[in-house]
C-alpha cells in the first residue's frame, strides 16, 4: 500500500509575526488534491464547479453554495476536481482563544464549532442563496485586507470573519443530527479526554466514575445530557473514528489497528466498524487512496 499518511499544514507557513491571523485564498482545483491535515480551523466555501469530497466517513459529491468547516487535525481531501472554485478561509488558533474565546459561549458559534471540533469528520452543511453573497463580500473583503499592515484594519478583518461565523451558525440546523454544545460539567470533558488518550484500554462507566470520584449513575447521566450519548457509546465511535483514520493513512495490518484502538478481537472490531461505517474494515481499505502530498505544498495550494 503506497504511503497515504496526511501531512500537516501548518499556519506558520501563512501568517507573518505581526499579522492578523486570518488568511483567504482563492484556489481552483483540477483533478486531485492531496490527503491533507491543518493545525488551524479552515472554513472551505465551495462557489462552483465539481468534485467529490474524501473524509473518514467516504466519499461524497460536493457542489456550489457547500461549507465545510475543518478543525485542526482533521483531514480531507477533493478528488476528480472539474474547476472547483472555492474560498478558504484559514483562522489560527491562538485568534480563536484570544481575541474570540468569548465565542465559545455564544450559543450559536459555541455549539457550531463545538460540533465541528468534537468529530474527527468535516462538518459539511449547504448555504442559502441568500447567504452566499454575503460570504462572497466578506471573503472578499478579508483578502484585500490581509497584505494590509495598518493597525486600524484589524477590526475590520475580525468583524468579516464574525459575520462568516454568523451565516454559517445561522445554517447549522441543515446539518445531520442534532448540534450539540461542548459539555458544560469540567468533568466530562475530562472523561473525554481520558478517553481518547488512552482509547486501548478496557474502560467501563464505573472506571471513569471511580477515577472522576463521581457516582457511576450520576456520572453515565451527566455523560449523556452534555454530549447526547453514553460514555461507552461516545467511545465507541471514537474508537471507530480512529480506527478509519489508521485503515486509510497507514500501512498497519488491519488486526493491530484494531487492538491499537480498543477491539482486540478482529471479528468483533469488524462488527462494531460496521455498525458505524456500514462496511468491514477490509472493504473501507480498499478505497483508492488520495495522491501522496507533493514536496512543495505551492503546487497545489494557492496561498
Amino acid at each position: 500500500m503506497v504511503d497515504t499518511a496526511p501531512r500537516l499544514l501548518a499556519s506558520r507557513s501563512l501568517f507573518g509575526p505581526s499579522a492578523v491571523r486570518i488568511h483567504v485564498n482563492r484556489p481552483v482545483h483540477e483533478g486531485d488534491t492531496p490527503l491533507h491535515c491543518h493545525d488551524f480551523l479552515e472554513l472551505a466555501f465551495v462557489i462552483s464547479g465539481r468534485a467529490v469530497h474524501r473524509t473518514i466517513a467516504g466519499l461524497k459529491p460536493v457542489s456550489g453554495g457547500e461549507v465545510f468547516v475543518v478543525s485542526p487535525g482533521q483531514w480531507h481531501a477533493f478528488e476528480s476536481c472539474r474547476d472547483l472554485r472555492t474560498y478558504n478561509c484559514v483562522i489560527g488558533m491562538d485568534l480563536m482563544q484570544r481575541e474570540l474565546a468569548w465565542t465559545t459561549s455564544d450559543h450559536g458559534l459555541g455549539r457550531l464549532l463545538a460540533r465541528a471540533s468534537d468529530r474527527q469528520d468535516v462538518l459539511a452543511l449547504r448555504l442559502a442563496p441568500d447567504s452566499l453573497p454575503t460570504c462572497i463580500a466578506c471573503l472578499e473583503r478579508l483578502r484585500e485586507l490581509q497584505s494590509d499592515p495598518h493597525p486600524g484594519t484589524r477590526p475590520i478583518q475580525l468583524g468579516n470573519l464574525l459575520v462568516l461565523l454568523g451565516e454559517i451558525a445561522r445554517h447549522q440546523s441543515q446539518i445531520g443530527g442534532e448540534v450539540g454544545a461542548k459539555p458544560a460539567h469540567p468533568v466530562i470533558a475530562e472523561a473525554m479526554t481520558i478517553m481518547a488518550e488512552d482509547l486501548r484500554r478496557p474502560w467501563s462507566i464505573t472506571a471513569l466514575a471511580r477515577r472522576l470520584e463521581m457516582n457511576p449513575s450520576y456520572f453515565s447521566r451527566c455523560f449523556d445530557q452534555c454530549t447526547g450519548l453514553s460514555p461507552m457509546n461516545w467511545l465507541i465511535r471514537q474508537r471507530g473514528e480512529q480506527a478509519a483514520i489508521l485503515l486509510l493513512t497507514t500501512q498497519q495490518p488491519i488486526a493491530a489497528i484494531g487492538r491499537e484502538v480498543g477491539w482486540d478481537d478482529p471479528a468483533y472490531f469488524a462488527r462494531r466498524f460496521r455498525a458505524i461505517f456500514g462496511q468491514t474494515p477490509k472493504d473501507y481499505r480498499k478505497q483508492l487512496p488520495c495522491p501522496a502530498l507533493p514536496q512543495t505544498p505551492d503546487e497545489w495550494i494557492q496561498w
